[in-house]
């Protein structure tokens, strides 16, 4: 390399300023076979799917001009959503397997979730409770994925889960989700001292984790003993992840990944409340956390960015990644990881538990 192919720090410089982002690696397609670090069980679980998906596709794509849809499908309202979820198989399943007992209450005037284990609350944890934010990019996965989330837990666990119905896009906006999840927390406080409250979220839902331990902080509550953020953390939506899974994601449904969220629309991504890993003041003061993720989620860099800024600040976090698996995978119970991850997760609560 010779003198002129040095690029110079006025170069460097005006990469950072986004003149010249001569750092972005430009690469091709490749091909991506089921991770052989899978259980078996999965890998053939996975395979199944990924036939069953493209011969979906497949039927979707006769008659119409060939080629991508490179627009995501329009979201069906929640009371849709519900309909066709609960009719489906996987959801008599998931019931089946984890039986539990449902009911709809409010909690300091937010609608929530009771969810109980039909086999009765143990003796351990009678005084205990885990809250759950619900994961949906703050605009759908109400009364599905807070079940296809809590159910596991309150069964396996022996515990009650409160997930919480949080107000979501486009209805609503930023902060409407975090201030209801306050809400909800401080009414539960009530009746629960918080060394005897976990709290939980998903995707989505483990960002508004973030976002309301900030709120909590900032009314000088106390903070629940414990938080489990999975499938996203308290850093920003970006990073080699996103660029990665964007990829996968395209293959696997063939759309674009939409990573915009009209929830936070005009928001400042910056601000401490919003993205909490901008703030040492308000990490530094995180109860112990747990943290989850896997190799094929497109927001598994903000796992390990939340995961290192913690242990920089000498907070007690664990990491947990699991190999060849996607964004909240865990909403499939046949595979073998996600009865693994309930499972390490409830022993977290409960070594973290008064």
């Amino acid at each position: 390399m010779n003198q002129q192919d040095i690029p110079s720090n006025q170069d460097a410089s005006d990469s950072q300023n986004g003149m010249g982002d001569i750092a972005t690696l430009h690469c091709g397609g490749f091909d991506l076979p089921v991770s052989s670090h899978m259980s078996e069980e999965s890998q053939q679980i996975l395979s199944q799917l990924a036939l069953d998906q493209k011969a979906a596709q497949d039927k979707a794509a006769q008659g119409k001009n060939a080629g991508k849809n490179l627009s995501p499908p329009a979201i069906p309202s929640q009371e849709e959503q519900r309909e066709t979820f609960y009719k489906t198989d996987a959801y008599q399943r998931l019931r089946t397997r984890y039986p539990v007992d449902i009911k709809l209450e409010t909690l300091g005037g937010v609608t929530v979730e009771v969810i109980t284990p039909t086999a009765g609350v143990s003796d351990e944890h009678k005084d205990r409770v885990i809250i759950n934010f619900h994961g949906g990019s703050f605009q759908s996965g109400s009364r599905i994925s807070s079940q296809q989330e809590s159910i596991p837990i309150a069964a396996l666990g022996r515990i009650k889960v409160i997930s919480v119905d949080y107000r979501m896009y486009p209805e609503h906006s930023y902060p409407a989700a975090s201030e209801d999840t306050v809400a909800a927390y401080k009414a539960l406080l009530e009746s629960y001292p918080s060394t005897h409250i976990g709290m939980l979220g998903t995707s989505s839902g483990g960002a508004l984790c973030a976002q309301t331990l900030v709120q909590l902080q900032k009314q000088q509550l106390p903070l629940p003993c414990a938080v489990a953020m999975i499938a996203c953390g308290a850093a920003k939506r970006e990073g080699d992840s996103v660029a990665i899974g964007s990829s996968i994601f395209e293959a696997q449904v063939g759309c674009n990944l939409d990573m915009t969220l009209g929830y936070y629309e005009g928001v400042d991504m910056s601000d401490p409340e919003v993205t909490p890993a901008n703030s040492d003041q308000y990490m530094a003061a995180f109860p112990p956390t747990f943290l989850a993720s896997s190799t094929r989620d497109f927001l598994l860099s903000s796992v390990l960015a939340t995961h290192r800024e913690l242990l920089q600040l000498d907070v007690e976090a664990e990491l947990h990644v699991w190999e060849g698996l996607g964004h909240f995978f865990h909403s499939n119970i046949d595979l073998p990881e996600t009865e693994e991850l309930h499972r390490q997760t409830l022993e977290f609560f409960k070594k973290h538990f008064m």
